[in-house]
């Protein structure tokens, strides 16, 4: 079911969210959740990630599905109880939106690690450690803000700040 997306002025979305313990991946309330997630995140043209935070439940899960270039969304991946095992010491500069910071239509650059090694749970219960880089990982570290609480709007250059229109002209370039 899609729900409604926390924005930066509601309450809630600056929440800590708290562990999933293993009994509740065999709930019915968590595969709601799930499908939640990813209804709410096919709502929305241009996103690819989405934390239960942003639709209310502060629980440490996202989930990410990716878009081929043909414009094919990949298989939704989620991530539970992830924790960071390391970083890279080289930090990029990209620019982000979000989807609780007025829907995906306010852009600005975010200068993140490089690399992330991350563990994890899947929705099955079944444990991974995986290292993402680039944009993958800096997808990552944007939605692991989401669960501490963080929104991008807290490190953003502020002087990159763009709208939709600004953005979509400045990437032509």
């Amino acid at each position: 079911m899609i729900k409604n997306i926390v924005l930066e002025t509601d309450e809630g979305i600056r929440d800590i969210s708290l562990p999933i313990d293993l009994p509740y991946l065999k709930s019915v309330e968590f595969k709601s959740l799930c499908t939640d997630l990813l209804d709410t995140l096919h709502s929305f043209k241009y996103g690819v990630a989405i934390s239960a935070i942003q639709i209310g439940i502060p629980k440490r899960i996202f989930l990410i599905q990716r878009s081929d270039r043909d414009g094919k969304r990949e298989s939704p991946k989620y991530y539970i109880n992830p924790i960071i095992e390391s970083t890279s010491e080289k930090l990029v500069k990209y620019y982000e939106a979000c989807l609780s910071v007025n829907y995906a239509q306010t852009f600005g650059e975010v200068e993140r690690k490089y690399w992330v090694r991350i563990s994890y749970l899947d929705e099955n219960g079944n444990s991974h450690t995986e290292k993402y880089d680039g944009l993958d990982a800096r997808i990552i570290l944007h939605e692991l803000d989401h669960l501490e609480g963080i929104l991008f709007t807290d490190i953003v250059d502020r002087s990159t700040v763009k709208d939709l229109k600004e953005y979509l002209e400045y990437i032509k370039k």
